[in-house]
């Protein structure tokens, strides 16, 4: 996949979710810039993210796992043709 679309804080979030696995909002928040920001700021990366992504065939998950929020990066599978 083509990474240029993304800035440096986005290539660094997409790395850690590139595994395939569900992972915590703070390890994401560890690849910003600014450590010091609150955790809602990775929000913006991923909504930019999953614009790109979704045109590639992958996307974001969100989801809660033990009641805790996790993002994992998906790939978007076409509906069958059978009906």
């Amino acid at each position: 996949m083509n990474l240029n679309a993304f800035m440096p804080v986005q290539k660094r979030m997409y790395h850690v979710l590139s595994d395939g696995n569900p992972h915590k909002p703070e390890e994401l928040h560890a690849c910003l810039d600014d450590l010091l920001g609150p955790l809602k700021n990775i929000n913006y990366h991923i909504t930019i993210m999953r614009k790109y992504l979704r045109t590639v065939g992958q996307d974001i998950s969100h989801t809660k796992l033990n009641g805790k929020s996790t993002y994992c990066l998906v790939r978007i599978v076409a509906p069958s043709s059978r009906e």
